[in-house]
């Protein structure tokens, strides 16, 4: 039987920290579906908010101004959370998430079963800690690349959202004014760095599934920050 919490790492730590009984609570707390296809919608700004864990693949969460501008807030790769209902305010969702894989696995998480299983097996509840605390120490690097020049802060984000999963090169699939919205350049910068970049080597001919970026000058920005 599938289980895409497999591709999980966090959740697998939390399902090796369970006994039987303590997995089959936890499977309760996980209502999973999948969405197929680059550019399809996961959840859209406005719709009502819930907690979701993004299983399998990334997306892009984008927010929409009352002038009807959107821009890219954040990229995520799994495993993440990518939405958490809010207590203020509306109760809606602040931004849409959209697929930006062939295929992503979202997990919807009914919160209090989730916390009722947590609360009786201490283990797994560290993992689920552990991995927030790692999303928030995510969140400050990301505000620390925002200082950098344009070149190494796309680098840099690139390589906190992006798994290098030990190859020559990644696939990123966004186009070239996407990345400018992410990393909050103008449109012009961000060709011009795309194109210092294939100079240098670092960025490859594009392929259809997107811009490929050599790993070894993603982790060298990384290990800069």
């Amino acid at each position: 039987m599938d289980r895409s919490y497999a591709t999980c790492p966090e959740l697998q730590c939390c399902m090796a920290a369970l006994d039987d009984d303590g997995r089959r609570r936890l499977e309760t707390a996980f209502q999973r579906f999948e969405v197929r296809g680059k550019g399809t919608v996961v959840f859209n700004q406005g719709a009502p908010a819930h907690y979701y864990f993004l299983c399998h693949g990334s997306v892009k969460l984008t927010h929409a101004s009352a002038a009807g501008e959107e821009v890219i807030l954040d990229v995520l790769s799994a495993p993440a959370v990518l939405s958490i209902q809010s207590h203020l305010g509306s109760g809606v969702q602040r931004f849409s998430a959209v697929s930006i894989a062939p295929l992503v696995r979202v997990a919807h998480i009914k919160i209090q079963t989730l916390l009722d299983v947590t609360k009786d097996y201490s283990k797994a509840m560290e993992q689920l800690v552990l991995h927030l605390k790692q999303q928030t120490e995510k969140a400050y690097q990301t505000i620390a690349c925002m200082t950098l020049p344009v070149r190494e802060r796309l680098l840099a984000m690139l390589g906190l959202n992006f798994l290098l999963q030990g190859t020559p090169w990644i696939t990123v699939p966004l186009s070239s004014l996407e990345l400018a919205q992410w990393v909050q350049t103008a449109p012009e910068t961000m060709s011009r760095t795309l194109q210092q970049l294939r100079a240098e080597g670092i960025v490859a001919a594009d392929s259809r599934e997107g811009l490929n970026f050599k790993t070894s000058a993603i982790q060298q920005s990384l290990e800069a920050l």
